[in-house]
């Protein structure tokens, strides 16, 4: 596809509703489907006629204008990303049998917002632990700070953010388990071989790794811990997100290990502009206490 370095997948990191308008010339074929996918690019589905041309012009990141042509597939269909400028104009012409459809882009423009994901785990999760074999159930949420457009920088395609809110339980036979996490664990993400391609009916999986730690109560008896997770998140075309991976936990119970999946859909939230701060730090309270290590626990003996 042509400009792929310039296109994109989140993010990541999100599913944003976006404007459509149909010209009144518009030709025979349809735009749907289209969102803010992985925080960082739109994704235009076109329904059409099968082999048909279309050229797709848009403003990137980095306010330059690009043009990309695509041909549909065999069933008249194509997903194509492009990584448009927040609030720009995407325009969808048809080569083949004129006409023309626009969208409006919704794309993750830091400092300017951020991209919340609230994940809710996968029930098929499951830890074992001290033993015995515990369902992880419960939810978490991403927060996307930070991702480099620039092409020319060594960091390109990197998107960066932090875990917060998390509410994992562990329940089995042997009884439960649950989780504070200590600090705000933070994460990184490199976006960029995954810019520009087209998102298949599975998604498109980039690696997500990061280490964590905290205190963990088992049966109430409490356990500081130490913990990875090495795994991917898979974007979709429809702008969910998934995460799924290996946890290892080490603990005075001994180690743990397990899997755990996830899912999202993510969202641009807006930030303040920085003359109102001081009349949201009632409202702020609560999500940066998130940042605060949390009162030490006292380790009891096993």
């Amino acid at each position: 596809m042509a400009n792929s370095r310039f296109q994109k997948v989140t993010g990541a990191c999100a599913l944003v509703a976006l404007v459509v308008a149909q010209n009144a010339a518009a030709g025979p074929f349809t735009i749907k489907n289209i969102s803010t996918t992985n925080d960082t690019e739109t994704t235009v589905h076109i329904d059409g006629v099968a082999a048909e041309e279309f050229e797709i012009a848009y403003t990137d990141a980095n306010g330059k204008a690009r043009k990309t042509t695509v041909v549909t597939n065999g069933i008249g269909t194509r997903n194509v990303q492009v990584q448009a400028k927040t609030n720009t104009t995407i325009t969808v012409t048809n080569l083949t049998q004129g006409g023309s459809s626009t969208v409006v882009a919704s794309l993750f423009t830091p400092p300017s917002d951020i991209v919340v994901s609230a994940f809710t785990v996968d029930p098929r999760s499951e830890l074992t632990f001290a033993g015995n074999t515990f369902a992880l159930t419960g939810t978490f949420t991403t927060v996307d700070t930070m991702v480099d457009y620039d092409p020319a920088s060594p960091t390109y395609g990197v998107e960066e953010g932090f875990v917060r809110d998390l509410s994992i339980e562990a329940i089995g036979s042997g009884g439960s388990v649950q989780f504070v996490l200590a600090g705000t664990p933070t994460y990184t993400l490199d976006l960029a071989s995954v810019w520009g391609l087209e998102i298949p009916l599975g998604g498109l999986s980039i690696p997500r790794n990061m280490a964590f730690s905290g205190v963990l109560s088992y049966n109430s008896v409490s356990s500081p811990f130490d913990a990875t997770f090495d795994g991917d998140v898979t974007f979709f075309a429809d702008g969910s997100t998934g995460a799924s991976g290996i946890l290892a936990l080490t603990t005075d119970f001994g180690p743990a290990a397990g899997t755990l999946a996830a899912a999202a859909l993510p969202q641009i939230v807006a930030l303040p502009e920085p003359a109102t701060w001081l009349l949201l730090v009632p409202a702020l309270t609560g999500l940066l206490s998130c940042r605060r290590r949390p009162p030490a626990h006292a380790r009891s003996a096993h």
